[in-house]
């Protein structure tokens, strides 16, 4: 019976397609589900290599804050370990940008420092030093502060001829002065050439409009442009000395201060 056995060989070949079908599919449903937990299994160690380095940034973070504060703190006492070497020191200066990184001394002159090293020996960079009518604790309108600038050479206060191109000053604007335990923040707002006789050196005005009018003045005089505002209200910090754009040349850098800090419980620096 040939017709019989066709059906049976084309039932045959039916069940044999279904069964193929059924068990691609069941291949296919187990190969999706493995493909699943594959997928799952390296998002888990991706989520668990972004969370160990998250850890390690973290970490690394807290040691550099850590280092950090150790670093300002060892700083305090540096300004005290000075202060035994020299009892003159009041201060200890930094300006952004620039390796004018120095202790600060005062004297009962302004005369004595310009030659004089910071160990007392005759030395022709001199010192930095505080104009000898300023507050030390930096109470004044106006704290003046000199160093010496010698022709091609940064040492002292020769790298603040940085802060004559603007570009430099939108990049690093910021003074710190380190005052016994103390950090006082100051932002440069303007710098100038003049001549030696123009009043900048003045500490305290016998009026705000007197101040004001200083205010006014150097901003005119200034060689940057910046919208930082001062008043006779504020306390402003000028870094003084020489310049050899003329004859007896000054160059002025002025600053006003932002913040006053305690280095022992907010010892994180406004410097870099």
């Amino acid at each position: 019976m040939p017709g019989k056995r066709q059906f049976q060989n084309i039932l045959t070949g039916v069940l044999i397609v279904a069964a193929l079908i059924l068990g691609g599919n069941y291949i296919y449903e187990k190969w999706q589900d493995h493909q699943q937990v594959l997928l799952q299994e390296r998002l888990r160690q991706e989520m668990a290599l972004e969370a160990a380095a998250a850890e390690a940034a973290r970490l690394e973070a807290a040691a550099a804050a850590e280092a950090a504060y150790a670093a300002e703190i060892e700083k305090t006492h540096l300004l005290e370990t000075l202060q035994d070497s020299n009892p003159d020191t009041v201060a200890w200066l930094e300006v952004e940008g620039t390796p004018v990184l120095y202790p600060v001394t005062q004297t009962v002159n302004n005369d004595y420092y310009l030659k004089m090293s910071f160990q007392r020996q005759p030395y022709k960079f001199g010192s930095i030093y505080m104009d000898y009518r300023n507050d030390s604790l930096l109470n004044d309108f106006n704290t003046i502060i000199y160093g010496h600038t010698f022709p091609n050479d940064e040492t002292m206060f020769g790298a603040l001829q940085r802060y004559r191109k603007q570009s430099f000053w939108d990049e690093h604007h910021l003074v710190t002065v380190m005052l016994d335990k103390k950090y006082y923040d100051y932002e440069i707002f303007a710098v100038y050439v003049t001549e030696p006789n123009y009043d900048y050196r003045t500490p305290n005005y016998r009026n705000e409009e007197d101040a004001e009018r200083f205010l006014r003045e150097i901003r005119e005089k200034s060689l940057i442009k910046s919208d930082i505002p001062v008043t006779a209200e504020d306390h402003v910090l000028t870094l003084s000395t020489c310049t050899y754009d003329f004859r007896d040349a000054r160059y002025a850098v002025h600053a006003v201060r932002i913040a006053e800090r305690d280095a022992l419980n907010n010892p994180k620096s406004a410097l870099p």
